[in-house]
């Protein structure tokens, strides 16, 4: 019984903690930020889970063609990361065979 009580306790201080710190890094952030106006509603969007609007697009071009779709992007480069690594795997058992 006496280590359920700890515990609670523990967490009840734990909670405590962390509220604080979170207060403090927010104050923070935006004192530290150039726009605090700015900074404070990000903070909000932040805590009720709004994500924030990527303002960079993506874009890749191989050859004449560009690719702006985020996943495409992914697996273009993706398969270009493997053919690289397969090209050299071969290159490496070639210089292995040769010796």
């Amino acid at each position: 019984m006496e280590d359920l009580i700890y515990i609670e306790n523990y967490q009840r201080i734990y909670k405590r903690v962390l509220r604080e710190a979170k207060k403090r890094e927010n104050d923070r952030y935006v004192i530290q930020s150039m726009d605090r106006m700015k900074a404070i509603w990000r903070q909000i969007n932040r805590e009720i889970g709004k994500a924030p609007e990527n303002e960079q697009k993506l874009e890749l071009r191989i050859g004449n063609k560009l690719i702006s779709n985020p996943t495409e992007i992914t697996d273009k480069l993706n398969t270009n990361l493997i053919s690289t690594v397969e090209e050299l795997v071969k290159q490496k058992a070639m210089e292995v065979f040769m010796i």
